[in-house]
């Protein structure tokens, strides 16, 4: 039987998400939480939120998913 989905937002780089599943609402703040650590480690760094989002974006993502390669290994 499948869970029933249920709706979460989230805020990302000052943007809503709504994300649609059937995972807790604590689980997706925790996602939320981690992803704006890392956006705002880069934007310590000197890239400016207003004119640079996207490369924010690619760039935690470039983190986070360096940290899942270590963390496998």
């Amino acid at each position: 039987m499948q869970d029933k989905l249920k709706v979460v937002k989230v805020k990302i780089l000052g943007q809503d998400y709504f994300i649609r599943s059937s995972a807790n609402q604590t689980y997706f703040h925790k996602v939320e939480s981690y992803i704006n650590k890392k956006t705002d480690e880069l934007i310590e760094n000197g890239l400016d939120p207003n004119t640079e989002q996207l490369k924010i974006a690619v760039l935690a993502c470039m983190n986070i998913t360096d940290e899942l390669f270590l963390y496998k290994q």
